[in-house]
């Protein structure tokens, strides 16, 4: 009875092993709706010696959808579309919108075969970056930027089962903005960040 026991084991074991092999070979899919994913509002008050000013409030919501196929076993390239949009009001009613949207080629390697399984990724892309400034009378002024994105990083998926994963991921990122028109000194902004996301993945 043990010995069967003991052969049934290594049978699952086997068998489970061998599904999570599957699911990074040749020419599957991987989709990703949600890694990355950050959604905060937040409100901020300005002080003085003279008393509390206004609340400044912000909100900001982000996506990181990809999608990717394996061209050998465990390497999954694809694109991946970074947009995000954020909005803020000032103390003296104004208000300020930004957009984006980047596309962006990529690369992840999985290792191990094990159902947590550690990945490396890298991505690089360019778009576009729109900012609205709306005056307390609704008068709109808009500037539009070009945008240079470098994203690498890694992390782990987890395999709940043998199609989808939990991703926990640690990634640098550039991004780079140029303003398009009328600007003669070629003025442009740089920002430098390290973030972590929880996403989920779907290979097919």
């Amino acid at each position: 009875m043990k010995t069967t026991q003991k052969l049934s084991a290594v049978l699952f074991f086997l068998t489970i092993t061998s599904m999570l092999s599957a699911q990074t070979e040749q020419w599957n899919i991987l989709i990703s709706g949600s890694s990355n994913f950050e959604l905060s509002g937040q409100s901020s008050k300005t002080k003085s010696d003279d008393g509390d000013g206004d609340p400044t409030k912000y909100f900001d919501v982000s996506f990181y959808p990809m999608a990717a196929v394996f061209i050998i076993d465990n390497l999954a390239v694809g694109v991946q579309l970074p947009s995000g949009i954020s909005r803020s009001k000032y103390t003296d009613d104004t208000k300020y919108v930004n957009t984006w949207i980047t596309f962006a080629p990529f690369a992840r390697y999985y290792f191990l075969s094990d159902n947590l399984r550690p990945f490396a990724q890298v991505s690089f892309g360019g778009g576009s970056d729109v900012d609205v400034y709306i005056d307390t009378d609704g008068t709109k002024t808009k500037e539009k930027y070009g945008v240079v994105l470098l994203n690498a990083g890694g992390g782990a998926s987890w395999f709940i089962n043998e199609k989808v994963a939990i991703d926990a991921t640690l990634t640098y990122n550039l991004y780079r903005t140029k303003q398009r028109e009328n600007n003669d000194n070629n003025r442009r902004r740089v920002s430098n960040s390290i973030d972590f996301g929880i996403g989920v993945t779907v290979i097919l």
